[in-house]
């Protein structure tokens, strides 16, 4: 096997790898927006992953667009989950006000100690 055939397979392996985590990821993520969604009142009007260095998600509230970041795919489902909750409270509420932690208390109590623990993955995968 010649090296420019055997990089270009090996290029074709991570690729097809990628596009499974990224689906693997949508799924995971597409089932949480179904759980919480309905839970909050919210519906948003569209969202995407893609790779972020310095945030877990990103909410835009004009448009109802929230982008994920592609490292959650490494974090444990619960991590995921506090990330998607947090994202969607940020369509009721701009900023972290007192409205947006008084949210977050009342749909998902433990999401102070989740948010404690995920900032360190982040700086440990950037």
């Amino acid at each position: 096997m010649s090296k420019k055939f055997k990089k270009s397979f090996l290029q074709l392996d991570r690729d097809i790898a990628a596009h499974q985590d990224r689906a693997l990821l949508r799924s995971r993520i597409q089932r949480l927006l179904n759980k919480w969604q309905p839970r909050l009142g919210v519906q948003l009007h569209d969202w995407d992953i893609k790779k972020m260095k310095s945030y877990w998600g990103s909410t835009n509230n004009e448009t109802g667009n929230i982008w994920f970041n592609l490292d959650l795919l490494r974090l444990p489902p619960s991590y995921v989950e506090y990330v998607v909750v947090h994202e969607l409270v940020h369509l009721l509420t701009d900023g972290h006000d007192g409205r947006f932690y008084a949210l977050m208390d009342q749909h998902l109590p433990s999401w102070r100690k989740l948010q404690s623990r995920i900032e360190e993955p982040l700086r440990r995968y950037s």
